[in-house]
């Protein structure tokens, strides 16, 4: 158990949606929760962070749109190995005295390949299957709440008449 981190107070459902997750990799409901979040130490909080809205799916429980850590920290593998390339080839350029052609390619071509793979690694490029799996989602037509199965009542969108939670569509961009 960690002694530190980030901890979640009364979350609480506030909205909810049909969505895509590509953890699960299907269509699934996702849930908008709201909580009060601390960061806190031996169980004792210490600096408030405040509200948070997130977006969680209702199978798996993580972030429908957010990639696991494994890819993620593949990235950021390849960036490092290509940087230590990149270091270790403007310097072996500068001891070998041999071909200018390929003396030239390790000054110039490695530290070019180690700022494209920086660039991919920072770049929010939208996601081409994501968008392709959100447009065969289908909107949610019923009149009764999917969580509490209490009555939707049309208030700046639509709001369950029981519990307050929000009916929602995905957006796409």
């Amino acid at each position: 158990m960690p002694l530190e981190g980030v901890h979640s107070y009364k979350p609480r459902i506030v909205a909810y949606r049909n969505d895509s997750c590509v953890s699960c990799d299907g269509p699934r409901r996702a849930h908008q929760v709201r909580s009060f979040k601390a960061f806190q130490v031996y169980y004792i909080p210490v600096v408030p962070l405040g509200f948070w809205r997130e977006w969680q799916c209702s199978e798996c429980g993580k972030d429908p749109h957010v990639y696991s850590r494994r890819l993620r920290h593949t990235r950021w593998v390849i960036v490092l190995l290509t940087g230590f390339f990149a270091i270790a080839g403007v310097v072996a350029s500068f001891d070998e005295q041999g071909s200018i052609a390929i003396t030239w390619l390790m000054r110039l071509g490695f530290p070019a390949v180690f700022f494209t793979a920086l660039w991919f690694a920072f770049r929010k490029k939208p996601d081409r299957a994501l968008r392709e799996k959100l447009r065969e989602v289908s909107q949610d037509l019923d009149n009764t709440c999917a969580l509490c199965s209490g009555a939707l009542i049309q208030d700046h969108g639509w709001r369950c008449s029981q519990r307050g939670a929000e009916k929602m569509e995905v957006i796409q961009a």
